[in-house]
């Protein structure tokens, strides 16, 4: 599958001239570039392991004389429940309000913060609804985790240069205003929807 990320196009399209870029430059995108590798290193256990729940769940179906659209059915529903699940995971916005620890309200004076930066998500509200804490945020668009596992988890030297840069550009920002995320992940940089969809943004989470 072509890499369509950011614009991209196949490596043969891509042209760029070392010497313009610095050393600093090189070194950051280096850097970014290892720590991704690193981590999708760390998620193909947990990649595998929902395999392998795939294939005892298939051969159990296939045991138990189960009909071809039953199987497919209740393989579809094991992947949307698995999909569903790894999304709460990474992107929780609501949390009970008696809970020991709560980091929402944590979360959305950061956001309050932090407005006006590039590459931060508007914080629409905080407040309580029910039994939970809740914060709505922007809504956006496929994290830079799907976008990879979409492309098939193969990015072309551009796509790489051109995310290197805005997540540079948004750690900065968040130094420059006296902040450093502990958390940074594939999982925690979002896109853009519509107008914003080419942009990179970043989402603070408790470890800021």
């Amino acid at each position: 599958m072509k890499d369509d990320v950011m614009g991209g196009a196949e490596d043969s399209d891509v042209s760029v001239d070392d010497e313009s870029l610095s050393n600093v430059t090189k070194q950051k995108v280096a850097a970014a570039k290892q720590y991704i590798e690193n981590h999708y290193k760390e998620q193909m256990k947990s990649l595998q392991e929902r395999k392998e729940r795939q294939t005892v769940l298939e051969k159990k179906l296939a045991d138990a004389d189960v009909s071809e659209e039953d199987q497919n059915n209740l393989l579809k529903f094991l992947e949307k429940k698995e999909t569903e699940y790894m999304r709460l995971q990474r992107h929780k916005m609501g949390e009970p309000v008696k809970t020991k620890h709560p980091q929402l309200h944590y979360e959305s004076k950061l956001y309050m913060l932090l407005q006006g930066g590039t590459g931060v998500p508007h914080l629409k509200w905080f407040g309580v609804e029910g039994d939970y804490n809740v914060m709505a945020i922007d809504l956006l668009g496929p994290s830079l985790e799907d976008l990879f596992n979409y492309c098939n988890r193969k990015l072309t030297l551009k796509t790489v240069l051109m995310l290197a840069d805005q997540l540079i550009n948004r750690v900065e920002y968040m130094h420059s205003r006296g902040f450093l995320h502990r958390d940074i992940k594939p999982d925690n940089f979002l896109m853009g929807l519509g107008r914003k969809a080419n942009q990179v943004l970043v989402i603070l989470s408790g470890r800021v």
